[in-house]
């Protein structure tokens, strides 16, 4: 008998555990899919992951490092405490602004993505061909919220080249695609 109750109590305890409301499962996987790849990244790796996402022209690998809602609502609630005074008006104006940060990064990043796969095969790159060096970071120190440039060497044919992503930003699931990437 012992043996029943602790097996049903066992079940009843898994089974509620495994059954989410419709609303939290939606936001663990809203979660899952934003960490899926730039979770925790350093800048380095950040800039890798974007030229391996270029390098295969695959614009999906590039999606996790753009804006997601939740990293709006990081950097509004950063802004927020480290401006306690900060007045409800101005609060309702910089979610405003940070939204359409969001909406520009992501309606500007597939042609900025196709722009850049396109300017490098211009110069006679073939991209297959190429060949990851490293990628470094140039911090921001005029802002609080940690961000920079970063900077993606690679090389073809022996000639070295740089592509520069301005304004990355790291929020609390990793490093972030800034305004735009190009090619020096």
């Amino acid at each position: 008998m012992k043996k029943l109750l602790l097996f049903i109590f066992a079940l009843t305890t898994l089974s509620s555990a495994i059954c989410l409301t419709i609303e939290e499962n939606a936001a663990l996987n809203e979660v899952r899919i934003g960490q899926s790849k730039s979770a925790k990244l350093s800048p380095e790796a950040f800039g890798e992951a974007v030229f391996n996402a270029l390098k295969a022209n695959d614009y999906d690998k590039m999606k996790p490092y753009l804006p997601n809602t939740k990293d709006i609502e990081y950097m509004r609630d950063f802004e927020i405490q480290n401006d306690p005074a900060m007045k409800d008006s101005k609060k309702a104006s910089l979610l405003a602004s940070l939204k359409k940060f969001q909406k520009s990064r992501i309606e500007n990043s597939k042609e900025n993505f196709d722009k850049i796969y396109a300017k490098v095969a211009e110069k006679g790159i073939i991209w297959k061909d190429i060949t990851f060096q490293k990628s470094a970071f140039k911090q921001d120190k005029k802002k609080e919220l940690e961000q920079g440039d970063v900077y993606i060497f690679f090389n073809y044919l022996g000639a070295e080249y740089i592509i520069e992503i301005t304004n990355c930003m790291k929020v609390d699931r990793g490093w972030l695609i800034g305004d735009k990437m190009n090619l020096q």
